[in-house]
């Protein structure tokens, strides 16, 4: 599905990314882990055109996407529900999924938006309540909703725990299952926390430098020394 080969991205003169690898295939789940700045969100913002390669390339479906526009790599099947609230607060719950379908012209959008306004807990009965009143777990189960509105085949969340209530997260990891059993889909998952990120994912990715340090299943990583290591070198809980 998604093939990242030598990636290079740069701010200015900071290099974040330094030649980065990477794979995604359909109906799995791939979590990116590192510390802050190793470049996890640049990743994801480089595959959906937020940020522009200096070199290396990006495959998708088999297709180069590098000179694709943002609209096009999202009809292509690509989306991202970029970190923190990022919905439209004064506009109700309903009106936000419908944003999410801006490059459709088809005539299931609506069935669309009623499928996923029952898919999340509690969204059906928010569904006309501006997003802006809604908690912090709610208005995330709002953004990746939006998303799903895009009819994505690789969804790419950013830090979908950010200011999530655990019982929340808890619904999150399990719709995050479901979405990869039922449809699929392929999915990006950039964490800062690192038990839902073992527990969601079929594979892992440690980020140090601007590249893969290291690529191993949730299993092998869960309590051991491997991880903790490449890391930060110590963590209290993993």
């Amino acid at each position: 599905m998604l093939v990242a080969d030598a990636l290079e991205v740069s701010y200015g003169k900071v290099e974040v990314l330094r030649g980065l690898d990477m794979t995604v295939q359909p109906g799995e789940v791939v979590a990116l882990l590192g510390p802050n700045g190793c470049g996890k969100s640049t990743t994801v913002k480089s595959v959906a055109g937020l940020v522009s390669p200096r070199a290396g390339t990006l495959r998708y479906d088999g297709a180069d996407i590098a000179g694709m526009s943002i609209r096009e790599r999202v009809t292509s099947g690509i989306t991202l529900v970029a970190q923190g609230r990022t919905l439209f607060s004064s506009m109700s719950v309903e009106e936000n999924l419908l944003m999410g379908a801006f490059a459709r012209s088809d005539d299931d959008i609506r069935d669309d938006c009623d499928r996923w306004l029952d898919f999340f807990p509690g969204l059906r009965d928010a569904r006309r309540r501006p997003a802006g009143q809604l908690s912090g777990g709610q208005q995330r189960m709002v953004a990746v909703a939006r998303g799903l509105m895009a009819r994505p085949s690789l969804l790419m969340l950013d830090e979908p725990s950010l200011g999530v209530a655990p019982a929340v997260l808890v619904e999150l990891g399990n719709a995050i299952r479901q979405l990869r059993d039922d449809l699929g889909l392929g999915v990006v998952l950039v964490e800062q926390d690192i038990p839902f990120a073992l527990d969601v994912a079929d594979r892992v990715l440690v980020l140090a430098s601007g590249r893969i340090a290291l690529e191993e299943s949730p299993d092998r990583l869960r309590g051991g020394e491997e991880l903790r290591e490449v890391y930060f070198g110590h963590h209290a809980s993993i």
